[in-house]
């Protein structure tokens, strides 16, 4: 799972750079404060009752789920091309980060068990945090080389092949 999530973290993009690419598209920089703010609305509304539906349906649904969101999400950030759509895109972008910012930390802690939960937590976060340096770097490089659609287009072939291995996983017994 942690190798996946790994993969997954170059999808994963900066929120910095959906930023970038919505003032591109027409937003204002006195509109991106409330556009973020929309999206942190929409992420906190909506972290709880995704947990709750892991609780009933499983955590692996739920965090494919969100991955399969992010897929479609990055494929609306190569393609937009209007504020309006940057208001939308930032509205699923919220419904997106309240599963795949919340569900791996308690699927990962689920899968650690009791006696191990707080070190796997740590390599976890450990790994992801390493990750995310080289992910946003890459990303940028892609960016500034090419465009930002080649850009979102790149994380959104990751985001779906992260997918795909977690579709592919299954959990090894204790």
């Amino acid at each position: 799972l942690m190798g996946i999530m790994v993969v997954f973290t170059f999808a994963n993009v900066s929120y910095a750079f959906f930023i970038l690419k919505i003032n591109a598209i027409g937003i204002s920089v006195a509109l991106v404060p409330l556009v973020y703010l929309f999206y942190n609305l929409v992420y906190a509304a909506l972290s709880m009752p995704f947990g709750m539906l892991s609780d009933r349906i499983g955590r692996e649904r739920v965090l494919l789920g969100g991955f399969f969101l992010m897929t479609f999400l990055l494929w609306g950030f190569s393609k937009a091309t209007s504020s309006w759509q940057a208001w939308l895109l930032f509205f699923f972008y919220g419904i997106t980060s309240a599963i795949i910012e919340t569900i791996p930390r308690t699927l990962v802690s689920d899968w650690a068990g009791k006696d191990r939960r707080a070190s796997t937590l740590g390599l976890y976060h450990t790994l992801v945090g390493l990750a995310s340096l080289p992910a946003s770097i890459l990303f940028g490089a892609i960016w500034h080389t090419y465009n930002s659609a080649t850009a979102f287009t790149y994380a959104m072939f990751l985001s779906a092949f992260s997918f795909i291995l977690l579709l592919l996983f299954k959990r090894v017994p204790k």
